[in-house]
């Protein structure tokens, strides 16, 4: 009888991670395409935001369009924006290519030509476009030299200690100091994180291509993609993706004025 019910339960098992690959897999050959931003519901209150409002936030033809190579473009407030783009489950992240800007979206329902994302409690209706597709640009080639790091090496407090500029680019004087003094950013274990600039801010963490990239996506679903440069038992340096200018940050924090 015992091993009647593990058997059954082990069954079970496998069904729901089949339902769920089967889904993943669906959701990956749907997302493809040209996706018009239609409309904006506010998650509590279920109240659509107005067109003039609507338009106001994202601008005018606002769209996002994926493709089948994992790369995205989108167009909002008239400007474009490329990248990366991946599913986990049914958590769509897109990586924007310049700044290394992320956006983590719940996809809620795609069918036919409607696609329902959630970010930041705000669901996003899109419909497929009919109209040609945009214009990819290629990936900037990231000529970092990167460092491969682990999950218990970065599980720590790191306070911000200072910024490096390149030789060629020196960071101009400024009458208000470092805006970034007695930031930090606590990363823990579990994957959950704290980070603050003007005020704490929780989220998650986790690192990717096998550990030389950190991600940092705040609890609304927008982040940050960093380069890991270094490593070691009390120092760490960061750099986002296509920039030159590393940040440097400590596990003894430096007095700049008044302590956390």
């Amino acid at each position: 009888m015992k091993q009647l019910f593990i058997r059954t339960l082990s069954m079970t098992a496998i069904l729901l991670l089949l339902n769920k690959s089967t889904l993943l897999a669906q959701i990956i050959q749907q997302l493809p395409g040209k996706w018009y931003t239609n409309s904006i519901i506010r998650e509590e209150g279920s109240d659509t935001l107005s067109k003039q409002l609507m338009e106001f936030i994202v601008g005018k033809n606002s769209f996002k369009q994926l493709s089948a190579n994992h790369r995205f473009v989108t167009f909002d407030n008239n400007a474009y924006s490329y990248g990366t783009w991946e599913l986990k489950e049914n958590t769509l992240r897109l990586i924007t290519d310049r700044s290394g800007g992320v956006f983590t979206y719940k996809v809620q329902k795609i069918a036919g030509d409607e696609l329902l994302l959630l970010i930041d409690h705000k669901y996003i209706h899109f419909v497929k476009a009919k109209d040609s597709l945009a214009a990819d640009q290629k990936p900037i080639p990231n000529n970092t030299t990167r460092f491969t790091a682990s999950k218990s090496q970065l599980a720590k407090k790191w306070y911000y200690s200072k910024t490096i500029e390149p030789a060629e680019k020196p960071a101009p004087p400024s009458l208000l100091g470092d805006p970034l003094k007695n930031s930090w950013y606590e990363l823990r274990e579990d994957g959950t994180c704290t980070r603050k600039f003007t005020k704490a801010v929780e989220g998650n963490w986790e690192l990717t291509d096998g550990g030389k990239r950190l991600l940092i996506i705040d609890s609304n679903g927008v982040g940050q993609a960093w380069d890991i440069v270094k490593v070691s038992d009390r120092q760490c340096i960061l750099q986002m993706p296509n920039s030159k200018s590393q940040r440097v940050y400590s596990t003894l924090q430096i007095s700049q004025g008044k302590n956390q």
